[in-house]
């Protein structure tokens, strides 16, 4: 995904007071990025010279100076001891406007070094200081920060919220200085999470402020975004205009790149759209030996996956061997960043959980010497009553916050569970939908309703607790058939409902009848005789993921499952449309 990044170095103004101390403090600034090593010498020298006690903020300004020029040269251990340092000593100053820089100035040098979960702590920080003091400047580069770094951890629907706060605030203030970067940004976010129509109108915004001034590559980056959108949206002709704008302002033959592979993958497939005949096989082939070179690795997974883009390329063109090739390699490269990414992510969480511990050590320390100056004053005695309260006062919170962990933790669960079955229920199966992205092409979301045949008799011939086990032994069944593509509950009374993303089309016949015989094989006992019983299943396609679509489908299953009653039970229907 293309994000602008707010991040670099601050240079902030300073009271005429400073005297020289301001004139290295804006030396330093204006070195750290393109002369690191002489910013470090310099820094190092001013605080050699500076009392940390006397001159905090002074201090500090240099610690920011030298964390960052040293995250420059890639001293990636020095400059996450000099961010911490930087943040601990910030930390213990009154909160002000200078405050709340410094205090993003830390997050920003963990950010660059890629210690993301601190950054995020730090960011965070620093924004709630900003809130509390309602310093709105303050606030909406934050969120920014704030909404790139959750797109980066894969926290995708509180990175949009960050970037819309971040909007609100901009239109209140009446402070549009971001407003570029933001829209931008959450446009991109809102495509790569499928909210196609939304991000229509976002880029629309950010297309309304392209000036002559404007690199190239933005404003083709943007054009792509819109043409992409409207790919989505199946607006072909809109679709087409936007790639050719985007097309115009970059030279392929001169600046080769993943991204100008991608805008001219996407115009090829477009024009397959209206043109079948057309022979785009040279393009192809270029674009899959540039995307196979090492160094192209990690941006595949960056340009909103562009190895899909080409292996439908490759079917258009009846390349099915090479599609076939490009769709394993996308898989197999997203399977390596997830590994890395979770092992990267475990590691930050374990040096974020670190300097936290090293915050609290040095918190513990300050507060000890506060409690020894007191404790001239004071007896032992009350000294130690009051250590003994406050250690109560403690356990109780723990064990407060401990006890409402578990309670809300089993009320979720008993929410999002049905009790008889202990299969998940409709809300469980509505959020697994919504939380899974639909399968790639040719693979598709199938919605399986499964209604149990005859049902009523079993309670009518014989009691409740036998329709019950009988109810309970199915759903036992049909979890046997459960992958990480599948999910299934209890959606009421004796019906049942599937989903599946990993059932080709031509499986489905194939598939159906296996349910069916399971659910048929399935012995219920009565005491002195078993039954068994059988099924009908109406099945529907689920094309995207907005509500209606939901409901159509929903009913759509519903009308096939009628059908399959009529002709006689026991058998699978296959509803041939959504209306």
């Amino acid at each position: 995904m293309l994000v602008f990044v707010l991040m670099g170095s601050t240079n902030m103004a300073f009271g005429s007071d400073q005297g020289s101390v301001s004139f290295e403090r804006e030396q330093c600034t204006a070195l750290e990025d393109d002369k690191p090593a002489d910013a470090i010498a310099l820094a190092q020298q001013q605080l050699e010279s500076l009392d940390q006690r006397i001159k905090p903020i002074d201090y500090a300004h240099f610690l920011g100076c030298m964390g960052w020029a040293y995250a420059a040269t890639d001293s990636i251990q020095a400059a996450k001891k000099t961010a911490f340092d930087l943040f601990t000593l910030i930390s213990q100053q009154p909160k002000s406007t200078e405050s709340i820089k410094l205090t993003r100035r830390a997050g920003a040098i963990y950010h660059r070094i890629g210690e993301r979960i601190s950054a995020v702590e730090i960011y965070q920080e620093a924004m709630n200081q900003a809130t509390a003091l309602d310093i709105v400047p303050e606030q909406i580069p934050l969120l920014i920060n704030l909404g790139v770094l959750n797109s980066e951890i894969e926290n995708h629907e509180t990175a949009i919220d960050n970037y819309y706060t971040a909007l609100d605030l901009m239109e209140a203030n009446d402070d549009f200085r971001y407003q570029p970067p933001v829209l931008f940004n959450l446009a991109n976010t809102l495509r790569g999470q499928n909210r196609h129509s939304e991000a229509l109108k976002i880029y629309s915004m950010t297309e309304a402020l392209i000036t002559e001034q404007w690199p190239k590559s933005r404003a083709a980056q943007i054009y792509f975004g819109i043409g992409a959108s409207y790919q989505e949206v199946e607006n072909y002709e809109k679709a087409i205009e936007y790639v050719d704008k985007a097309i115009e302002l970059i030279e392929p033959e001169t600046d080769e790149s993943v991204f100008n592979y991608v805008i001219q993958i996407t115009e090829a497939n477009l024009d397959l759209s209206v043109n079948p005949d057309a022979n785009y096989i040279d393009l192809a082939d270029q674009a899959y030996a540039f995307f196979n070179q090492a160094e192209n690795s990690k941006a595949l997974l960056g340009v909103n996956h562009p190895l899909g883009s080409l292996a439908m390329l490759y079917e258009r063109l009846n390349q099915p061997e090479k599609a076939l090739a490009v769709y394993k390699k996308h898989r197999t490269l997203l399977n390596e960043f997830q590994k890395t990414f979770n092992k990267d992510y475990m590691a930050q969480m374990q040096n974020q959980l670190s300097d936290s511990q090293k915050r609290e050590q040095l918190a513990l320390q300050n507060s000890a010497q506060i409690k020894n100056q007191l404790a001239i004053e004071a007896s032992e005695n009350q000294r130690l009553i009051t250590i003994l309260v406050v250690s109560f006062i403690m356990l109780l919170l723990v064990l407060f916050v401990l006890w409402q962990y578990i309670t809300n933790r089993k009320l979720k669960q008993m929410a999002m569970t049905d009790t008889l079955t202990q299969l998940g229920n409709r809300r469980a199966l509505q959020g697994w939908h919504i939380e899974h992205k639909l399968p790639a092409p040719p693979a598709k979301r199938y919605l399986w309703l499964i209604d149990l045949d005859n049902f009523k008799t079993v309670n009518d011939d014989y009691d409740h607790d036998v329709g019950d086990t009988a109810l309970i032994k199915i759903a036992a069944c049909l979890e046997q058939f459960l992958t990480p593509e599948r999910y299934v509950c209890r959606w009421g009374g004796e019906e049942f409902l599937l989903l599946t993303d990993d059932i080709p089309p031509e499986k489905i016949n194939q598939y159906a009848q296996l349910l069916l015989n399971a659910i048929a094989n399935v012995e219920i006992s009565t005491g002195m005789n078993t039954f068994s019983l059988t099924a009908s299943i109406g099945i529907s396609e689920i094309i995207d993921l907005q509500r209606p679509t939901w409901r159509r489908a929903l009913y759509s299953a519903d009308k096939a499952l009628y059908t399959a009653k009529d002709r006689g039970r026991n058998c699978v229907v296959m509803a041939t449309s959504q209306s």
